[in-house]
């Protein structure tokens, strides 16, 4: 199997709490969360910032960071995560299969892997203490330290109130927003590559409870409709992810 690499630049995500305000248990947030998880992951996306614009809302973050360091930590080392009561539907999520992920029960010359209190998913004769190890000799059963995970491997995550995001990228003009108001995507693709690959690029997937151009129209942002002439009245966040990303992927394909 070939393993894909991170991407050349970056692509990072910006997504709001509140699109978890219809869920009403753990459970249906566990399985959207889910679905978004997938998505992240599917198109190699760099990091996901989760902005809350209320303080109710920051509630909901404690939920998505463990539930997101779940999802991204390897089978075998699952075991080291404590047991929490946000993690108790965990067995509704969608396994991530990232490379990491990806392992076999045997030994095989030339596959990393990421180690965790000497345990690398393999009974090796010695572990090494770096954070990844390789394996050097199927027969001997031995592993070497690696210095870096060469393979996608996830995305970082972060959360930002609503006013630290408009201060942060209220300076900044790599920043695509997606909106049924904004420009069709055929007429900026050179213009998103340009920045990609200058700068890298923030996706902004607005909030589902208000419009989020009043806002930023005074920013320096590239609005495009991914959607055009949708046939819907409201496109879901979540929909809105996966739209957008299978655009992106296309346009950038790197």
């Amino acid at each position: 199997m070939i393993f894909p690499f991170p991407r050349r630049k970056k692509l990072s995500v910006v997504l709001f709490l509140s699109i978890f305000d219809v869920e009403s248990t753990l459970a249906e947030i566990t399985i959207k969360l889910s679905n978004v998880l997938r998505a992240l992951a599917e198109f190699r996306v760099s990091e996901v910032i989760w902005v809350y614009e209320f303080k109710e809302e920051k509630k909901k973050w404690n939920i998505v960071r463990d539930i997101t360091e779940y999802a991204l930590t390897p089978p075998y080392l699952k075991k080291y995560i404590p047991k929490k009561d946000s993690l108790s539907k965990a067995g509704l999520l969608q396994p991530l299969n990232i490379p990491s992920h990806i392992i076999t029960p045997e030994f095989v010359e030339g596959e990393i892997r990421i180690n965790r209190k000497g345990n690398i998913g393999l009974a090796v004769n010695k572990v090494p203490k770096s954070k990844y190890a390789i394996v050097t000799d199927s027969l001997n059963k031995d592993v070497c330290s690696y210095p870096f995970y060469p393979y996608y491997s996830g995305f970082a995550y972060k959360v930002l109130s609503y006013s630290k995001f408009l201060e942060k990228f209220s300076k900044i003009d790599n920043v695509i927003l997606g909106s049924r108001s904004g420009v069709n995507l055929r007429t900026v693709e050179d213009k998103i590559k340009k920045t990609y690959e200058e700068k890298g690029i923030y996706l902004v997937i607005g909030p589902p409870k208000h419009g989020i151009l009043k806002d930023f129209i005074e920013f320096n942002w590239l609005i495009v409709n991914f959607i055009t002439k949708q046939g819907v009245k409201d496109v879901r966040a979540e929909e809105a992810l996966y739209a957008s990303l299978t655009l992106l992927n296309f346009i950038l394909d790197s």
